[in-house]
């Protein structure tokens, strides 16, 4: 993950395109400190049906579905869209579409940077901890693979939210916002997240687009 994101900030600090050093305005880091309030304190409420949520849904064909559902959060898919987004932009001499995947990477980086400092707070997964949605390890040292946020879901919400005022219609806009919700879902399905992570992921993800 670590070099996903530095992959990232390499791209985007070789932009050319003063309108994305523009559109990251000092507003917009106040969006993602609400982002990651809002999102910790959603996450908070919703853990508490997380345990019965899991026993009710979750099985092993379900892990099979989450799996694939999951793919389009995955960063050997997120990574490449961004990069054929931008190039067909600059192609198709869009300096709209070349900004706004180029956006989409910025948010992707930023926001993956500030997710994986959150997993330090050491949330089990539920593999991990299968009867207990409470059980932390400080500082996530017993374990680096922990649970919230759900990095499938911020880094989806980051990139899809993004992408998708590119459409020109609401059909579109929906459909694409549809992705990260899509995603959240095959993480509780597979077994690999808790409903809670999942919440938390997608608002902080969603952070630069959403307030």
């Amino acid at each position: 993950m670590l070099t996903e994101i530095s992959f990232i900030f390499f791209l985007v600090s070789f932009n050319p395109q003063s309108e994305l050093k523009e559109s990251f305005r000092t507003k917009e880091i106040l969006d993602l400190s609400y982002g990651v309030s809002i999102g910790i304190a959603s996450s908070a409420l919703i853990s508490t049906v997380d345990l019965r949520l899991r026993n009710e849904i979750v099985n092993e064909n379900t892990k099979k579905l989450g799996k694939i559902l999951s793919i389009p959060g995955e960063a050997w898919f997120l990574l490449p869209l961004c990069i054929l987004g931008y190039t067909s932009g600059a192609l198709l001499r869009s300096p709209q579409t070349r900004i706004i995947f180029l956006r989409s990477l910025a948010t992707l980086g930023i926001t993956t940077s500030v997710a994986q400092i959150l997993k330090f707070s050491g949330r089990y997964r539920t593999y991990q901890s299968p009867e207990n949605q409470w059980r932390f390890s400080p500082l996530g040292l017993e374990d680096w693979r922990r649970s919230f946020p759900s990095g499938h879901s911020q880094a989806s919400a980051s990139v899809y939210f993004t992408i998708s005022n590119i459409c020109k219609n609401k059909v579109c806009k929906y459909a694409i916002i549809s992705i990260p919700f899509i995603v959240a879902t095959g993480r509780v399905l597979a077994d690999e997240h808790w409903l809670s992570d999942t919440v938390g992921g997608i608002i902080i993800g969603g952070s630069f687009e959403i307030f």
